[in-house]
């Protein structure tokens, strides 16, 4: 009974030093998104106050900064995505590798859920991508 609870609080401070973790990752790829789209835009208002003022009457204004816009929108959701990625991934081997420190029988266990595991994230980065 003593093991067990050892192992309880083991998993308890893992599970939440994971989520602190898990959560300051997100933030920090989420903040990171944020400032290269505000960086975009500024280069791109520089880029455009530079150009000649026939340019500019030429151009369908509109146009052209929506399409700007939905780029720097799907390159912000890239980099988010791209972030969640890899907290999936370092989730994924960072539990591999505690459950190999605990014991072989759990180890194999979790090893042969693997694949389903991937198949998961899989379904998931499909739907999220819709």
């Amino acid at each position: 009974m003593g093991e067990l609870i050892n192992l309880s609080l083991i998993f308890g401070v893992f599970y939440v030093l994971y989520f602190i973790l898990g959560f300051g990752l997100n933030f920090f790829w989420t903040l990171t998104a944020q400032r290269q789209t505000k960086r975009c835009r500024k280069v791109f208002f520089e880029s455009i106050m530079g150009k000649d003022l026939q340019w500019v009457e030429r151009q369908n204004f509109s146009q052209v900064v929506e399409r700007f816009n939905h780029n720097c929108l799907a390159m912000e959701d890239g980099i988010t995505k791209m972030g969640m990625l890899w907290l999936t991934i370092f989730g994924l081997v960072i539990r591999i590798i505690f459950i190999f420190l605990l014991g072989l029988k759990l180890s194999l266990v979790l090893v042969s859920f693997v694949p389903f595991y991937f198949l998961v994230v899989f379904l998931f980065v499909k739907i999220l991508s819709y």
